[in-house]
């Protein structure tokens, strides 16, 4: 569930993210760690519609289920489940915190821990995100994120199983062209919901249907650049400075999900 797309027959999935600070109350901790602090982000999957009886509190969840967890490592963060020891995905960033990459596990390297501990090579492209500022200014900052095309099955363009964690194509590689369909390179590309302008409360606002309580240029509605009434992302936060909701449906994959809200809590503008 975790690594391939979500079916449309499931809808939205509910999930509640935590942001724990790691390490800072520890001894010997420098100057640097006081002042940019490594953090840990943990997913826990709240409800999915196809199963009533999982709809249970967010607090029995975190008792029962395994659940995916990212830590945070200079410009890059892995992702990874307690359901076994390998590596879901990572989250490359570039210096300044604008540009970032999901790679996932190459499937002859899924149980390959030293190789993946070796190099990124081992890794595959299955997303992209970049951050604009605003050229108007006073507006919030634009989000554009492209991921591999998939069907209402998980396929590809040619009815092939889409698992990011088999997938093989390269988002930002060089050789889409020898399958993808021309003019989209077999990528969907997404676009945060622009906001709109709230007279009474003289700021931008969006809705998110009670899922977001706490005002933040981090929060988004990701959606298709020609269907913006299909939000296939969500992100908020919900109470003091780090506990967040992350809502997600077809096409994404957990793990593309979590990557896209951890990046907005990273990037820099």
């Amino acid at each position: 569930f975790l690594t391939k797309p979500c079916p449309k027959a499931i809808g939205i999935v509910q999930c509640e993210i935590e942001r724990v600070k790691v390490g800072s109350k520890k001894k010997g901790v420098n100057m640097k760690g006081r002042f940019f602090p490594t953090y840990e982000y943990r997913l826990f999957i709240r409800h999915r519609p196809s199963d009533p009886s999982s709809d249970t509190d967010a607090n029995n969840d975190r008792k029962a289920r395994h659940i995916p967890q990212s830590a945070q490592n200079g410009t890059g963060t892995r992702i990874t489940t307690s359901e076994f020891s390998g590596l879901l995905g990572r989250l490359q960033s570039n210096f300044v915190g604008t540009e970032f990459q999901i790679f996932t596990p190459r499937p002859a390297m899924m149980k390959t821990k030293a190789l993946l501990a070796k190099s990124i090579a081992v890794h595959q492209s299955n997303g992209a995100i970049t951050y604009t500022a605003n050229l108007l200014g006073s507006r919030p900052r634009i989000m554009d994120v492209c991921i591999p095309k998939v069907n209402t099955d998980g396929a590809d363009e040619h009815g092939r199983l889409i698992n990011p964690a088999n997938n093989n194509a390269e988002v930002l590689g060089t050789d889409e062209t020898a399958y993808s369909p021309p003019g989209d390179f077999g990528l969907l590309a997404l676009q945060n919901r622009p906001p709109w302008w709230n007279i009474e409360l003289g700021s931008f606002v969006l809705n998110f249907g009670g899922r977001v309580s706490v005002a933040s240029v981090k929060n988004f509605q990701l959606c298709d650049r020609s269907d913006q009434d299909y939000i296939m992302l969500q992100f908020g936060r919900i109470e003091g400075r780090h506990s967040f909701t992350m809502d997600f449906q077809h096409p994404l994959t957990a793990v593309q999900a979590f990557a896209i809200a951890i990046s907005s809590l990273q990037s820099k503008i």
